[in-house]
């Protein structure tokens, strides 16, 4: 489970800076959580709503590299939901909230195993 927070940019991509509750070993010995990135280029020509296709891209741990799948983001009244794709495998889904004209606050977990499902 993790964060993360878009800017969304003038051209519709979004630029994200996320973590999870993993930690990570540093040279003094205990541990510490880590921000990433990850960059989604949008599939169209729509940059005003962030609903759509993306082509994302980030870097997770070292032993891991790049990853790239598709995000899907569809927005269900206030609601955005995500789902993060390699192919036909769910990597993580999310939901999440526009904060702004330029921002989405995402929080998500791992797989399609825990859907999320909108109240009623």
């Amino acid at each position: 489970m993790g964060m993360i927070l878009y800017a969304i940019l003038e051209d519709g991509n979004l630029s994200g800076i996320w973590t999870n509750r993993f930690k990570t070993g540093d040279t003094m010995g205990g541990s510490r959580r880590q921000l990433f990135v990850e960059i989604a280029r949008k599939d169209g020509d729509n940059v005003t709503d962030p609903a759509g296709d993306y082509r994302s891209a980030w870097i997770d741990e070292p032993a891991e590299g790049t990853v790239i799948a598709t995000l899907h983001i569809q927005q269900n009244g206030t609601v955005y939901t995500f789902v993060w794709r390699d192919g036909a495998t769910t990597l993580f889904t999310g939901a999440g909230m526009r904060l702004g004209p330029d921002r989405l606050v995402v929080t998500y977990w791992g797989g399609a195993a825990t859907q999320f499902r909108l109240p009623g």
